[in-house]
């Protein structure tokens, strides 16, 4: 028996049988107390272990740092204090002093362990969150790592071609544009992008567009990018493409389903346990099985503006609703804690007459911001830029009030030579359930004040005709399922240009059939005759994939139709439009249909232009766009549909060449997105950049026997990054046939392995024989085993897969000369 065996034993001697020890025997008068830990137990969860000090007399004693500690949330900031001064100080402390806390712990001398009972009515908020851990974009544990270098080439090709007026017929000059996207050294290497063009009517044909490098952290949520780099613009900045190095802190880049926005929290408890669902405007988003307790839920999945919260809870009594309430948010807003932040400097890039790219080498340009989240319903920011001729700074404050949001921009700017400008934005957005015979109103305010040199960096020349602008919008439901939008604007001109009013009226229904909506607008301004215009859609879905929509401009006397077919990202999939417009001036025609191939998508269209009178065409044309890409990941190469920078090139293995092969990203569909055939390789999606994405496959005519594995292959891409999938291996073969002995009679019933004796780090194959001494053994490379069998192994068989032989073996009847 171990020493902890040893103390345990003795404590439990002591524990049980005090009156023994008191009156049979005396104890020495050093043996006060004895010191080990035990298991605490909560709501029969084990919590950890807490120190205790245990008496002859049975008392227990437990470390009260610890005991807190392991019960964490499960005790409110007010029980946890009140516990500390129940102790009285002491490092341990009886645990009979908890009890006017509420809290009851028990001693099981049997189990040797500590049970506590807290009261729900006591308990801490334990911290949910509304999201499930899978839904944070989190890779799977059966996620396949990208190849270390990969890379692909998007090539697009457009021309047209006149028909009339005869003047200009033939064909317009032909153009070609690249996009490259590379990754080098795996996930935590580089990625590239790089553009290219090939213009027929440009003097130089051939000119390049950005390249820009990138390096992310996708643990701190930064990026790091070299090359042709775009500052995130803040307040009023601009945002110009600049050859130099950017750092920038992206949650949305590269942490998608991390929520840094403030989404609420709701304290509830249970009094049994339970099964609870969480439900947001009308989806139910998660499901949780919990004990008996207090919970602190958060991270709800919100929409900008007004959000309906539902929580349910599933006993042996049914389903009932426990909590209902509304919950505002705004995207405006940062968690208390949050920061975003960015810097970018470099020399701006311009394009000459002739496409071609050059920079800037004398403005060294900088440019910067930071937000911060301040408290849960205020967050702060501020922000600079800066050039060789002017700046601009500015600061903003988010503030999430009981009654809405407010949005405050202040920015100032300065062009040498030139007085200094300022500008400032303020903006109210509020919503709410319902306000009298009002569903889910919804209100914008904003207010924009300028002055006359306010300028952006890489304005050189401020041209700030308006002075000051106001406008507004309410939108709601009304009953008979109306739909309201009203909308009015002021703006205050500066010099020539004139103060102008906008008011205008929407009213929307669905009439079952269709959609209708029909608005009308009203423009006041000075010194111009006003403007009334009145516009009326009519919206007709055919089917799941076919709309039909007609409407009318008043302010041109405008009437058009169209057709539309939405195309699928489904392998020989197409869509259609085709749109008659008729004005004061002309009635235009227009036609379109892509199609989606294997290996190029193409889009083919034709406009046509005739008078009123449609007695004469005045222009036709017709032009065609087509597009593959090429792409490599590993050592497999493809080409195929442009599927973007993250890609999976799916493979069929030599032994599966009678066998196509199809890809989808959705699990159970019935249509494919791309296939492998004679001319290689499958190419498909990998999803969006670090998001879970599964690619499933599908195989024709699969041999009988035939192992293809799983069908489902786990992808968490960066911004380039290529997947290499080998549908099928050498190791599909399949053997069997028929034992027999020396004497005629089946080897039955036997068990053993099928082993490799050419390939020592070959995982035998289970093998047995059936009452007739038929064997099956599967999952076979070309090569040369020994089936062994019996309960001592001692049956040996050989066994020949040549490279020749596909699908299933039959080795027909084997005559084993061994007794049994």
């Amino acid at each position: 028996m171990t020493d902890e065996g040893t103390r345990a034993l003795f404590v439990l001697m002591l524990l049980t049988v005090p009156a023994l020890a008191a009156s049979e025997f005396k104890l020495a008068q050093t043996v006060r107390t004895y010191n080990l830990t035990l298991p605490l137990i909560f709501q029969g969860a084990y919590l950890g272990d807490v120190p205790v000090a245990a008496a002859p007399s049975g008392q227990i004693s437990v470390n009260v740092e610890r005991f807190i500690g392991l019960l964490g949330q499960r005790l409110s900031p007010e029980m946890a204090y009140m516990l500390k001064q129940l102790g009285g100080g002491e490092q341990l402390a009886p645990i009979e002093k908890f009890a006017p806390a509420g809290i009851v712990i028990i001693y099981d001398s049997a189990k040797l362990e500590l049970r506590v009972t807290i009261p729900v009515d006591k308990q801490g908020g334990q911290s949910l969150s509304a999201i499930d851990d899978d839904a944070r974009g989190r890779p799977p544990q059966s996620t396949i790592p990208a190849e270390r270098f990969s890379a692909s080439l998007t090539l697009t090709a457009r021309q047209s071609y006149v028909w009339s007026p005869s003047t200009a017929e033939g064909w317009d000059p032909f153009r070609l544009s690249a996009d490259l996207a590379a990754n080098l050294f795996g996930a935590k290497g580089i990625h590239v992008f790089a553009q290219g063009e090939f213009d027929e009517a440009s003097a130089d044909a051939w000119h390049r567009g950005n390249i820009v490098l990138i390096h992310d952290d996708v643990e701190t949520a930064h990026r790091t990018s070299l090359g042709d780099v775009t500052p995130v613009p803040a307040g009023f900045q601009a945002s110009p493409i600049l050859g130099g190095l950017s750092f920038q802190r992206q949650y949305g880049e590269l942490q998608p389903f991390r929520n840094i926005r403030p989404s609420g929290l709701f304290r509830f408890s249970l009094d049994r346990a339970s099964t609870v669902e969480v439900v947001v405007n009308g989806t139910t988003i998660r499901t949780l099985r919990l004990d008996a307790g207090q919970y602190d839920l958060k991270d709800f999945p919100l929409f900008n503006g007004l959000n309906e919260v539902e929580l349910y809870v599933v006993d042996e009594f049914g389903r009932r609703l426990i909590a209902t309430f509304s919950q505002f948010f705004s995207a405006r807003l940062l968690n208390k804690g949050v920061a975003e932040y960015g810097a970018t400097l470099g020399i701006p890039q311009m394009r000459d007459a002739g496409d071609q790219l050059t920079y800037d080498d004398n403005n060294l340009t900088f440019s910067g911001y930071a937000r911060y989240g301040l408290l849960e319903n205020v967050t702060v920011g501020a922000n600079f830029q800066n050039d060789t001729n002017q700046w601009l700074g500015g600061v903003e404050l988010g503030w999430a009030s009981p009654i809405g949001t407010l949005g405050i921009i202040a920015g100032w700017s300065e062009i040498e030579g030139l007085a200094t400008g300022h500008s400032t934005l303020i903006n109210y957005e509020a919503s709410a359930e319902a306000v009298w015979h009002f569903k889910n109103p919804q209100l914008n305010l904003s207010y924009l004040n300028t002055s006359e040199h306010f300028a952006s960096v890489g304005t050189v020349t401020p041209d700030q005709r308006v002075a000051s602008e106001f406008r507004g919008r309410l939108s709601t439901q009304l009953p008979y399922e109306l739909g309201l939008g009203l909308a009015g604007s002021h703006s205050q001109g500066r010099g020539l240009e004139p103060d102008e009013r906008r008011y205008s009226l929407s009213i929307s229904r669905n009439l079952g059939f269709a959609d209708l909506t029909a608005s009308s607008e009203h423009t006041q301004r000075d010194s111009v005759p006003n403007e009334n215009r009145f516009l009326l859609t009519l919206s007709t879905s055919l089917s799941e994939r076919e709309n039909t929509r007609a409407s009318f401009d008043s302010q041109t006397d405008q009437y058009q139709a169209e057709y539309s077919r939405f195309q699928r990202n489904e392998l020989g999939d197409y869509g259609l439009r085709a749109s008659l417009l008729r004005d004061n001036d002309r009635v235009t025609g227009t036609g379109e249909a892509a199609y989606n191939a294997n290996r190029f998508g193409l889009v083919v269209q034709h406009d046509a232009i005739a008078d009123t009178t449609t007695s004469q065409i005045q222009s036709q044309r017709s032009s065609y766009t087509i597009a593959t890409q090429l792409a490599f990941a590993g050592n497999d190469v493809a080409f195929g549909r442009p599927v973007g920078p993250r890609f999976a090139i799916v493979s069929a293995h030599d032994t599966l060449d009678a066998s196509p092969v199809g890809v989808t990203q959705n699990k159970g569909s019935k249509t494919r997105q791309a296939q492998a055939d004679a001319l290689g390789p499958a190419l498909v999606s990998a999803g969006g950049a670090y998001q879970p994405q599964s690619v499933y496959v599908d195989v024709e005519n699969l041999p009988a026997g035939y192992d293809a594995g799983t069908g489902q292959y786990d992808l968490f891409p960066g911004p380039a990054s290529g997947y290499a999938v080998m549908v099928g291996s050498e190791a599909s073969h399949v053997i069997m046939g028929t034992l027999i002995g020396g004497d005629g009679q089946p080897l039955a019933l036997l068990g053993g392995e099928v082993r490799s004796k050419d390939n020592p780090n070959f995982k035998p194959v289970l093998v047995f024989t059936n009452s007739a001494g038929r064997f099956f053994a599967e999952g076979l490379a070309p090569g040369r085993y020994n089936m062994v069998l019996g309960p001592a192994l001692d049956i040996i068989v050989p066994l020949d897969v040549r490279e020749d032989h596909k699908g299933v073996i039959d080795a027909g009847t084997i005559t084993v000369n061994k007794e049994i």
